[in-house]
């Protein structure tokens, strides 16, 4: 076995650390994640932006989907928010935003109207533990 002094021992643990954090970098640049977001980044800062929002009727008005879109970028984001129902006494309360996914498209490409997307329902526990 070779002998090494610290200080090799030391540069050649420090190059190996660099070495892991460039893959770890290059593996989180090329995710479909980091280029989503960053495709949606782009389509924001657009000279002309758009965003709809779509919402429930009712008391709620709880955002269903909201659509990012830019004609000089010839993109569309929908952004489809997910909810778990809350409920006291077998009325629902409130709705837990709990996720949201992504569909992608070109500026002119027609979507379907979103739909309340509901994933389950859960009692809203109010009480106070003492102590």
């Amino acid at each position: 076995m070779s002998e090494y002094t610290k200080e090799e021992l030391e540069q050649m643990l420090m190059e190996k650390h660099e070495e892991e954090i460039q893959q770890e970098e290059l593996e989180f640049t090329s995710s479909n994640w980091y280029k989503l977001r960053q495709d949606l980044g782009g389509v924001r800062k657009s000279s002309d932006y758009e965003m709809i929002s779509h919402l429930t009727t009712g008391s709620f008005k709880t955002p269903i989907a909201r659509v990012h879109k830019s004609e000089a970028q010839n993109k569309q984001f929908i952004e489809t928010f997910y909810y778990w129902n809350e409920t006291r006494d077998d009325v629902i309360v409130a709705r837990a935003n709990t996720s949201s996914s992504y569909t992608t498209g070109s500026y002119g490409e027609s979507y379907t109207t979103p739909t309340l997307q509901i994933l389950g329902t859960r009692v809203k526990d109010l009480t106070i533990p003492q102590g």
